[in-house]
């Protein structure tokens, strides 16, 4: 005797595929005041920095994203076989973003710091001291 349970469930196991493709971001340039980035905020004895991004409305033009999406799932042979190709867009006429980090940065190795190293991720988790655990 068969186990169909286990025969659907192998079905769907042996091939799943989720894709995104075709990424397309427009009207960035609608960016406005205020921006601010790595901004120290007084509460939190600057560890805690504030980031501000806005966008728009700039013109009446909107930032447009869109994102083509496959959802594929199985093969032909299988009852659950699923192949799906579909595209996702949005507009968004105006956002504020805001985003805190709490950041612990050795002051003297941030003043060290080389500006050829400026976009090496790897050199600023240097500059961090470790944490310590009790």
């Amino acid at each position: 005797p068969s186990n169909i349970k286990e025969e659907i469930a192998l079905s769907v196991i042996t091939r799943f595929e989720l894709a995104a493709s075709d990424l397309s971001v427009s009207n960035l340039d609608t960016l406005a005041a205020p921006i601010s980035l790595l901004e120290p905020t007084d509460r939190s004895d600057g560890q805690v920095l504030t980031n501000e991004l806005s966008l728009g409305p700039v013109d009446g033009r909107a930032v447009n994203a869109s994102v083509r999406i496959l959802w594929d799932i199985a093969d032909e042979t299988s009852p659950l076989y699923m192949r799906n190709l579909f595209d996702v867009s949005f507009s968004i006429p105006s956002a504020v973003v805001t985003a805190e980090v709490r950041a612990l940065i050795d002051q003297q190795s941030l003043a060290d710091f080389p500006l050829r190293d400026l976009l090496d991720w790897n050199c600023w988790l240097s500059i961090m001291p470790s944490v310590q655990n009790d």
